[in-house]
């Protein structure tokens, strides 16, 4: 693959190269390159232009390295075997514990909350313990701390560490479980399509991404996710819980408040101008051009990630705005997919209050 100086000449790349190639390095040296070194050195390293290149130098040298994929074949199926555990797991909460904690402990009758109720009992117990893991996975590692290290050489063959590598496969397995069970088993919900794109596109994003050196990238970008599903689902189940005993406005009311600040910190926030910008702009200022090779592939799926958290982060407002105004229940109005249920459920909230 041939090399190009900042200063890019168009003719010279075709002739050794096909028009694609062209414009994907007419696209970088003209565009990308400027914009990220314009807001990586002006504004976040206050004009200090020597920082970057001394210490993480791929910015300005060829690949070092002539093949990216350093993961086994094999280890492909070991993604499979966690989807596989991850289905088992769930058979086994959802039939069992779930439904004896649903209907001995808390008394839930209502069959459709019932498999509601399970079913988000499922997800918490995922979430919580991995998203626990994943922070202390996280945290012990400099190169959250200092993200540039995302990029250090030998990039893109970096050492995989053992709990690293644990975090990744399990998350693969899981979003390739959540895909399945999306498509197959799950309740079609109002925003079918929208969580079965994001399921999609988590999963596109995950073994390509550890396949080609980017796990440091992902695991920053999981980690800022994860943790609101914790609320998410907590939430829900205490929903479900409160039609078959009244349960504490003030629980509820914290709860989500609580998660209305967790996505706003780690799915805003977090993932806006942390995962974000280590993935889009130090990806090309401090990797390096010459080994972004997958920019536009991973940048385009987080876009549409982001776009998603947007989405959702309305309607968990509106559900808040709904409260206030109207009276009605904290519903997660992506179940209440027509007008009658929603007359349904609102009718229900007066009948209770009344």
């Amino acid at each position: 693959m041939p090399q190009y100086d900042m200063i890019f000449d168009y003719d010279t790349c075709l002739l050794e190269s096909n028009i694609f190639y062209c414009l994907r390095e007419l696209w970088g040296y003209k565009v990308a390159v400027p914009i990220s070194n314009t807001i990586v050195y002006d504004y976040v390293n206050g004009g200090n232009r020597n920082f970057y290149v001394d210490r993480y130098p791929n910015g300005n040298n060829v690949r070092s390295v002539g093949d990216s994929n350093f993961i086994a074949e094999s280890s492909f199926f070991m993604h499979i075997i966690l989807a596989a555990i991850g289905l088992s797991i769930l058979s086994i909460i959802d039939k069992k514990i779930g439904k004896l904690i649903a209907t001995g402990y808390f008394g839930i009758k209502d069959e459709t909350d019932l498999k509601r109720f399970i079913e988000c009992f499922w997800q918490f117990s995922y979430y919580f313990p991995i998203t626990i893991f994943g922070f202390c996975v996280l945290l012990t590692k400099s190169w959250f701390w200092n993200t540039a290290e995302c990029w250090e050489p030998p990039f893109p063959t970096q050492p995989v560490e053992l709990d690293t590598y644990i975090f990744y496969t399990t998350q693969i397995g899981w979003y390739l479980h959540c895909t399945v069970f999306t498509l197959y088993f799950d309740r079609k919900i109002k925003d079918f399509y929208v969580m079965l794109t994001h399921h999609v596109a988590t999963l596109c994003l995950l073994y390509p991404s550890f396949a080609t050196g980017h796990y440091r990238v992902g695991v920053i970008i999981l980690c800022s996710l994860d943790i609101c599903d914790i609320f998410l689902h907590w939430i829900k189940m205490l929903r479900f819980v409160d039609n078959a005993h009244h349960v504490s406005d003030f629980i509820k009311t914290g709860t989500y408040v609580a998660l209305v600040l967790a996505w706003i910190i780690f799915r805003v926030g977090f993932f806006f101008f942390k995962a974000l910008y280590v993935a889009s702009v130090e990806a090309v200022t401090v990797g390096g051009w010459q080994n972004a090779d997958y920019w536009g592939y991973y940048n385009t799926l987080l876009f549409v990630i982001a776009i998603l958290q947007i989405y959702w982060l309305y309607c968990i407002l509106l559900i808040g705005y709904k409260y206030v105004r109207f009276g009605d229940e904290l519903d997660d109005v992506r179940d209440l997919s027509n007008a009658n249920d929603i007359a349904k459920k609102r009718n229900l909230s007066r009948k209770k209050k009344n």
